[in-house]
């Protein structure tokens, strides 16, 4: 594996079918801040120890997850926003 670079980071964000402005205009607003601490709540509730876990709008996935996988819960919860 190379090293990670912007550049790559994009070519793999349009890869995935993601719009990088648009990613990161979504990042610049203050309701990333309060999401990522909802989660880093989340994980300290659960307990949770295992890595790779993740936690997507409150649901937890602990272990591995494909990533065919994770683009479908993305684009399910994004077109059922709660």
């Amino acid at each position: 594996p190379g090293r990670v670079d912007s550049m790559g980071v994009t070519r793999a964000l349009v890869r995935a079918g993601v719009d990088p402005a648009n990613l990161a205009s979504c990042m610049a607003t203050a309701d990333v801040d309060s999401a990522i601490a909802r989660d880093v709540r989340i994980w300290n509730e659960l307990d949770m120890g295992s890595v790779p876990s993740l936690v997507i709008n409150g649901h937890l996935k602990s272990g591995g997850i494909y990533p065919t996988t994770l683009r479908a819960v993305i684009r399910a919860l994004l077109a059922n926003p709660a």
